[in-house]
């Protein structure tokens, strides 16, 4: 979003004024905000409040700003002075300008789809207003996807060229697959059209070299300046990213509640995408379960999955056009590695292939990408599936969490907590005293008073397969081998604040002959019991785990 603000701000000087130099000078006290970045930052205002209402934000927004630098478009200045505004079948470039958060605020084609079009039909409610919009919104997709691709590594102009911008490109079905511009064609003329504006835009930053050369480019066309640089500004970023001087110094023309919209806006952009592979790979804590706003967000990020049967006019013969590169088969086995319906098929019809246009190159480019993406996520998936299952079953055995027959037939391996253990409750040993039998170490590991309300009923064991048994008394957690009554640990705990703390740890040596070769590994281990013992996701102590015990990590791996 911010790179369609610099965009915008670096061309304010020249939309009246325009340049063929390509050298220009970027900032200068003649530089300030346009219509573009107020509008902008009503749509990312809007996201922020969960609202879909985009009209309404931009309209109080442009009220509060009523005078920016080159003013308001004619209708649109109407519209914006209007009590009750409506659109007005407008193709101009404004809702390509002003779309550029939809791109990042959302990761999934029919989202970008839906939202880009409800940001332009406010005003923009004719066709080209719309698919500019979407075209716009489609290509800061496009453009993630690729800087993502490439796993840290830079950009390239090779790259950008080689696999392109086609979600974006390919609605303009005008084009064909060798996309190309004359450039000169639109040099120094002032085209406020989506159709005159969006395609060049998509040019320039196809062929950009960083992000300031996509907006030099943009702005030295001498067309309509701000607005063309605002559109391939909003490209380049996730292509190239921004230098930070660009970006504070862009900062530095703006009011402080713009600011504020696009710090909170890309702090909860950065949350998001943390969020999104929180859920996918499960990673949610140790202690912590999915709390309702986790929940929510994981919900909105699966959603589409569970929107796929809606029928579109067309869907047949895309359908029998599809399973003609794809068999129904392998569709068949995506469908059960992602737990997704075969409606899929169904799904891209309605969403990716345009109403307006009946030709089947989007939706079949859209499916070339993802279909090999799916294909090796699934081979990746399934692999990974098997490591765990099998680390588990190594966890499960070796360590002793409970009853692992429960956990073949889905069930918590847990003993049964409705009687709370005591030390009578089995025949158990001393913890040694000597130095030689026993290590002590200082320990700071925090308990929740829920997880601490759950440890306190203790471990009896139920089946052979259950390696423990462990009771709490007013100061110690006791765990002990079950098959001996070995004292394998003694956890000194405290109340701290609402929680607890173990403070202290004591570590039976003996515990070497079951594997356990280390006071690193003792404590991990200890605190992967304690963990899993309250129903916590125990996987990062296991982890930890594995890697102090060596022995382990090395047998176990080569088998893989």
């Amino acid at each position: 979003m911010l790179g369609a603000i610099i965009g915008d701000i670096v061309g304010s000087r020249w939309e009246f004024n325009p340049t063929n130099d390509y050298n220009f000078e970027l900032f200068s006290d003649k530089n300030s905000f346009t219509d573009d970045t107020i509008c902008t930052v009503a749509v990312a205002d809007a996201l922020l409040h969960g609202s879909d209402d985009y009209g309404k934000f931009i309209h109080e927004w442009c009220r509060r700003y009523p005078h920016p630098m080159g003013g308001y478009g004619g209708r649109f200045a109407k519209w914006v002075m209007s009590d009750n505004p409506q659109p007005y079948g407008s193709y101009g470039n404004g809702s390509a300008m002003r779309v550029s958060p939809i791109g990042w605020w959302f990761g999934h084609p029919h989202d970008l789809y839906a939202e880009a079009e409800k940001t332009a039909a406010c005003t923009h409610n004719h066709e080209e207003g719309i698919l500019g919009a979407q075209a716009v919104a489609f290509s800061i997709y496009d453009a993630r996807e690729l800087r993502e691709n490439l796993n840290g590594e830079p950009m390239t102009e090779e790259y950008l060229l080689k696999y392109g911008l086609d979600h974006g490109i390919g609605l303009y079905e005008q084009f064909p697959s060798n996309f190309k511009i004359d450039l000169e064609q639109y040099r120094n003329k002032f085209d406020e059209t989506c159709q005159g504006t969006v395609p060049v835009a998509l040019w320039i930053a196809l062929h950009s070299k960083s992000f300031e050369d996509a907006i030099r480019q943009a702005v030295s066309l001498g067309a309509d300046a701000d607005t063309l640089g605002a559109i391939v500004g909003s490209i380049a970023e996730p292509l190239w990213g921004i230098p930070e001087w660009m970006k504070e110094k862009a900062l530095s023309y703006l009011p402080d509640d713009m600011k504020a919209v696009i710090m909170e806006f890309h702090t909860r952009l950065k949350r998001l995408r943390k969020l999104s592979k929180k859920c996918q790979f499960y990673a949610i804590g140790e202690f912590t379960s999915v709390d309702d706003s986790d929940k929510i967000a994981y919900d909105i990020e699966r959603e589409w999955m569970h929107d796929l049967a809606r029928s579109y006019t067309n869907a047949d013969k895309v359908k029998e056009e599809i399973v003609k590169r794809f068999p129904l088969e392998e569709w068949q086995v995506l469908a059960d590695n992602y737990d997704l319906p075969i409606s899929l098929i169904g799904y891209i019809a309605r969403h990716v292939l345009t109403p307006k246009h009946k030709s089947l190159n989007v939706v079949m480019k859209f499916l070339e990408m993802h279909y090999t993406m799916r294909k090796a996520q699934a081979a990746k998936k399934k692999e990974e599936k098997e490591q765990k299952q099998h680390f588990m079953a190594i966890m499960h055995w070796k360590l002793g969490l409970g009853n692992f027959n429960k956990v073949l037939s889905g069930e918590s391996p847990l003993p049964d907590k409705s009687k709370t253990a005591t030390s009578s409750d089995w025949n158990i040993e001393p913890m040694p005293s000597t130095p030689d039998e026993m290590s002590e170490m200082s320990f700071d590991f925090r308990i929740p008073a829920e997880a601490m309300k759950v440890i306190r009923k203790g471990h009896i064991p139920e089946a052979q397969e259950d390696h423990w048994f462990m009771y709490c008394d007013d100061e110690y957690i006791r765990y002990y081998r079950s098959w001996t009554g070995m004292c394998a640990f003694e956890a000194h705990y405290k109340k701290d604040g609402v929680d607890y703390l173990v403070d202290h740890l004591k570590m039976n040596h003996a515990l070497a002959e079951f594997g356990v070769n280390g006071d690193e590994a003792g404590a991990a281990l200890f605190c992967y019991l304690v963990i899993a013992e309250s129903g916590g996701n125990a996987e990062d102590a296991w982890q930890h785990y594995l890697i102090a015990w060596d022995k382990l990590v090395q047998k176990y791996s080569k088998k893989d």
